[in-house]
């Protein structure tokens, strides 16, 4: 990617200085210039399209979080109950539920 960049980079000061100092250009030589332009444009579309594709199908991270077994809430929430003194088996039997 920043290969391509860079060479991407190059490219357009090259033309653009042959273009500032009015040097005569081959017209052959604009044409693989050109050609070389459009590979690395298209190259650079690509990646870009790969690395959003990617994006994409990552999750959010507050998704991913809440992937990763109980949840901040729910944390707290057993944090708060434990200092109380009270379990989950004593919730489940109000509750007539498995609560784990």
């Amino acid at each position: 990617s920043s290969g391509i960049n860079a060479e991407y980079g190059e490219l357009k000061k090259e033309m653009t200085s042959k273009l500032d100092t009015n040097t005569p250009v081959n017209s052959d030589e604009l044409q693989q210039k050109l050609e070389q332009q459009k590979r690395l444009e298209l190259e650079y579309k690509e990646q870009l399209a790969n690395i959003q594709a990617r994006v994409s199908e990552r999750p959010f991270l507050f998704e991913k979080q809440g992937l990763q077994g109980p949840g901040l809430d729910e944390r707290i929430v057993r944090g708060v109950l434990e200092r109380a003194g009270i379990s989950e088996d004593v919730i489940a039997e109000i509750l007539g539920q498995d609560m784990v």
